[in-house]
């Protein structure tokens, strides 16, 4: 049976297509590749670090 799922890597966000080698474990898909996987603690840090924290200033 050939499916036409799609869903988004968690690191990256690029759309992944289901592949036959994925077949038993798709729904446990989550990266696109070894690289993502690899690196899903790193890049995951660098989107917390680009979001801007705000601070409050103490009224005085």
């Amino acid at each position: 049976m050939k499916r036409q799922d799609s869903k988004l890597c968690t690191v990256c966000h690029r759309p992944m297509t289901w592949r036959r080698k994925w077949a038993k474990n798709w729904d446990e898909v989550k990266y696109c590749s070894a690289a993502c996987r690899r690196d899903k603690s790193k890049r995951a840090k660098l989107q917390d670090d680009q979001t801007p924290t705000t601070t409050t200033q103490p009224s005085r």
